[in-house]
């Protein structure tokens, strides 16, 4: 007997020495057959074998491990003793699909160990499959005695049995996958832990996406700042004019004043809701006595209510519709109150956590990710408003943080792109501007000095500081060498990351500002040009220079044209790196700043307008306008999340681009 793919052992009457000739590692996807040649059994059942393997990996690696129906749930016994039961329905392994008929108990299945109870201890429950090869031995009918009365065809036939990890794994050819952890105590089962994969299905993909639409709508932009002062009869309450996203509607909300009561002991919750298939805007004061507060915080999508308080109203919160903003509490004996701004919580990332957890644990490709991408089914959504440094300009990305270049302050500021926290600020040069990272370090033009700083991104050390043009202002990195604008002199210089040396200076358009790098070629945006400057980086010569809008400030690469942004005239040209063409021109917002590229989308800031556009780069088409913070310039994307730099805010806003295309 010998060994095949699929099973250990051969029992059939096969040719080459009963080795079958299938390998995945060959890559062939089918057999063609020859005329006049014979045809070898080997042949035929390597065509199956490229089928089946084939099919079983799509399954594996495109649908993943588990049950769509509830199949071979791990249930205790009753009444609870030396055994448990394993329930009907279907599991899927490595791209294997097993079938249990009916409800069985772990003791009705043959040739598997007794459960041995010993002391109290957990033992992990697992399915065990595996390929046996059936002849006529196994199965008469295969004998063919109807007719030819001799065996022709073997079969091949998936077996199963669930185990515990008393038994060993990693036999040859077998595949397992964890069901459940069962607790023994004094020598009986008593409680079962599921660890199944379940609802294996595209409709649950379905199900989870409608989940995400709901418990992902309802988020605070800007505004809706609070004062309140004592009165006799309570406080009167003063909320300045707000924008929200209300069930995935950007909702403004008007300047509110209200008087309420607020006893000693006694709370007072404010909330943003809209109602009615208009989405009416309204602030909502409800006055209870039980201490919401930590259910507040901690608010998701369904979460059950504290249980009610007699003589007072308690808050109705349906994520669809509402956002919690303030929470006052008025403790004994005191008149003032304790503010506890809600405002930054909202719903949207309480419930990607819980969703996060949920979608994760399925280890399936189809369903982590990109669902925390894709909320609210293609909405780009600001989900964090981060304070930063003062007039921050430019922002860049290093693979885990965001480098923001706060120009009043002759700062960096650093912040985790996961927890969105500070985490350092490096002092460089005066006047910082433009930001790139050139795979370990990050490079920020000093405008009012004339230099670029280089920073360690491990360390946050400033290691080199090198001299350059006259205001400096752009930076892009070629692969080698980091290209620096110089403003006041029309040029830009080339630096050798390795040497920190400038080795080479190019005479660009009138007063460059924006720099890109498209694989061979540098792109500079002239403002006063009115013009884009094309530079061979292996020459350091201006091989085109094409005209664009009027006042041209930054430029993007999107793997097939340059995207210049022409502030004076509010839209973007599209350039043919080929041609050197402009081959479209979109219409933007007001004085279009900063621009970038997320893989399938530009987005392009609007200083004038507080916002930032997304447009499709196949139609040429603005899909999204989404609010930010005031007078916004520079821009990067993380790879999930595009980060904009709020000038007058001293702030970033964190968007998630909200891509189902």
């Amino acid at each position: 007997m010998s060994k095949s793919y699929w099973l250990k052992d051969q029992k059939g009457n096969f040719s080459n020495a009963k080795e079958d000739t299938f390998d995945p590692k060959n890559r062939y996807v089918g057999i063609r057959l020859q005329q006049g040649v014979p045809l070898l059994d080997r042949d035929w059942n390597e065509l199956e074998d490229i089928r089946r393997y084939e099919e079983a990996m799509l399954r594996k690696w495109y649908v993943g491990n588990g049950t769509p129906d509830n199949g071979y749930k791990i249930t205790v016994v009753e009444p609870p003793g030396n055994d448990f039961k394993i329930a009907a329905g279907r599991c899927m392994v490595d791209g294997f699909e097993v079938v249990n008929d009916k409800e069985i108990c772990y003791t009705d299945q043959a040739d598997v160990k007794p459960l041995s109870t010993g002391t109290d201890r957990a033992d992990t429950v697992y399915l065990d499959i595996w390929i046996e090869e059936v002849t006529g031995a196994e199965d008469p009918a295969l004998k063919n005695s109807q007719d030819v009365n001799v065996p022709t065809c073997v079969r091949h036939k998936l077996e199963w049995r669930v185990r515990i990890d008393e038994e060993s794994k990693g036999k040859e050819n077998h595949h397992y996958y964890d069901l459940a952890e069962i607790r023994w105590e004094d020598g009986i089962i008593r409680e079962v832990k599921d660890l199944r994969t379940t609802k294996l299905t595209l409709a649950s993909v379905k199900d989870e996406l409608e989940y995400v639409r709901q418990a992902t709508v309802n988020k605070w932009i800007n505004g809706g700042e609070i004062e309140y002062e004592r009165s006799e009869n309570g406080y009167k309450f003063v909320i300045r004019e707000m924008l929200c996203i209300i069930r995935g509607q950007g909702i403004k909300f008007v300047k509110v004043e209200s008087g309420e009561e607020v006893k000693e002991g006694e709370n007072c919750v404010i909330l943003a809701r809209a109602n009615g298939a208009n989405i009416e805007p309204e602030i909502e004061f409800i006055i209870t006595r039980k201490n919401l507060l930590e259910w507040l915080n901690s608010w998701t999508f369904e979460k059950v209510m504290p249980a009610k308080e007699s003589g007072y109203v308690e808050p109705v919160l349906k994520s669809t519709f509402t956002l919690p903003l303030y929470f006052f509490e008025r403790p004994s004996g005191a008149k003032e109150l304790k503010e506890t701004d809600l405002r930054h919580n909202g719903v949207l990332d309480t419930c990607l956590t819980e969703l996060a957890s949920r979608l994760n644990a399925r280890e399936r490709r189809m369903c982590t990710v990109p669902l925390l991408q894709q909320t609210i089914f293609g909405r780009a959504v600001p989900v964090a408003t981060i304070t930063v440094g003062k007039y921050p300009y430019e922002v860049a990305f290093d693979g885990a943080h965001a480098w923001v270049a706060n120009y009043g302050e002759n700062n960096l500021s650093k912040i985790d792109i996961a927890t969105n926290a500070l985490v350092e600020t490096v002092d460089v040069g005066k006047n910082p501007r433009g930001v790139a990272f050139d795979g370990e370090h990050i490079w920020v033009a000093n405008s009012g000095e004339n230099s670029v700083s280089k920073i360690d991104i491990a360390t946050n050390a400033v290691v080199e500081t090198v001299d350059v043009g006259e205001n400096p202002r752009g930076v892009a990195f070629d692969g080698t060498h980091i290209w620096v604008i110089n403003f006041n002199e029309n040029s830009v210089s080339k630096i050798d990351i390795a040497t920190n040396a400038v080795v080479e200076t190019v005479d660009v358009g009138e007063k460059p500002r924006g720099v890109a790098f498209d694989g061979v070629h540098i792109w500079v945006a002239n403002f006063n040009g009115n013009s884009v400057s094309k530079v061979d980086i292996h020459t350091n010569e201006v091989v085109a220079t094409v005209s664009v809008g009027e006042k041209p400030r930054r430029v993007v690469f999107d793997g097939a044209h340059i995207w210049a942004t022409n502030s004076g005239d509010n839209n973007l040209s599209k350039i043919d790196i080929v041609t050197d063409a402009v081959v479209a021109t979109v219409s933007v917002g007001i004085s279009p700043r900063g621009v970038a590229f997320d893989g399938t989308h530009i987005w392009i800031v609007n200083s004038d307008d507080n916002s930032i556009s997304k447009m499709d780069i196949v139609t040429n088409a603005v899909v999204a306008t989404v609010p930010v913070g005031e007078k916004p310039r520079g821009v990067a994307f993380d790879g999930t999340h595009i980060w904009v730099a709020n000038s007058e805010d001293n702030s970033v806003t964190k968007i998630l681009r909200g891509d189902l295309r």
